[in-house]
């Protein structure tokens, strides 16, 4: 257990809870302890007088210690347990703006109080709900749909799928998304809703469909100019999805974990 520093032995217990806000933090218990982190962990011995071991879960066992460098594998090494409250604290909303909206997306300007009292501004884009789905065919050949998209100017490969309607179910949104865009039809499961990115509101859902069969010629929108492909799942882990050649990389991966595919 670190001492508290020389310089602290003076502050009263008021000023330990003054100081307690600004320097609370959380160290790595398996890493090397540089000087900034050293100063942090006297400065939370400080501001935390109860303070407390790390639950069990942080005592490594000799193996990870000795991956993660610890200079005495086998020994347990105990650091103090320190709260972060300003780190989780729900930030409050104060002003939203929207400036710009088309085709079911926007991006609002939005002003935040954050848990330390200052205030930000951030843009953040608003997105409808959509879905994606990794289908795949009879004989396990994967359904994909490659276009030029215009955000990474490119020609991509991508899940079937897109966006809700309002009121639609996901399941049976991706399902009549697959139909259109690639004609075909199998038995969708879902495999795991995401977040799309830190600032934007958008839930991606994550399905995959088997036994797919081509029942009809696809039926794009007016803005899809999709060639249909097929690709044996070896190729397609190796050639797309590991080379980043793809939109929709999380839902592939959460379909494949789901599959027992990767």
């Amino acid at each position: 257990m670190p001492a508290e520093p020389k310089w602290a032995d003076s502050l009263t217990d008021a000023a330990r809870r003054a100081l307690s806000p600004l320097f609370r933090t959380q160290v790595n218990p398996y890493g090397w302890f540089a000087p900034n982190k050293a100063n942090r962990l006297d400065l939370a011995a400080v501001t935390n007088p109860g303070r407390r071991t790390c639950p069990a879960g942080y005592q490594a066992p000799a193996d990870k210690q000795r991956r993660n460098g610890h200079p005495c594998p086998g020994r347990g090494r105990t650091v103090l347990a320190m709260t972060t409250d300003t780190t989780t604290a729900s930030w409050r909303e104060i002003e939203r703006t929207t400036v710009f909206s088309k085709f079911g997306r926007s991006v609002d300007r939005v002003e935040f109080e954050l848990p330390d009292g200052r205030k930000e501004e951030f843009y953040l884009k608003a997105e409808r709900p959509a879905g994606a789905v990794l289908a795949l065919t009879t004989d396990q050949q994967v359904i994909l749909a490659r276009q030029y998209r215009p955000g990474p100017d490119q020609v991509l490969y991508e899940l079937p799928g897109g966006f809700l309607e309002p009121g639609e179910e996901s399941l049976a949104a991706v399902a009549r998304e697959l139909l259109e865009e690639t004609g075909y039809r199998g038995e969708v499961h879902a495999a795991g809703p995401y977040w799309l990115d830190a600032y934007s509101n958008a839930r991606r859902f994550a399905f995959f469909a088997t036994g797919c069969v081509k029942v009809a010629e696809p039926t794009p929108e007016r803005t899809e100019f999709i060639d249909v492909v097929t690709l044996d799942l070896a190729e397609f882990r190796r050639s797309v999805l590991r080379r980043g050649e793809m939109t929709d990389t999380a839902a592939a991966y959460l379909a494949l974990d789901v599959l027992n595919l990767l």
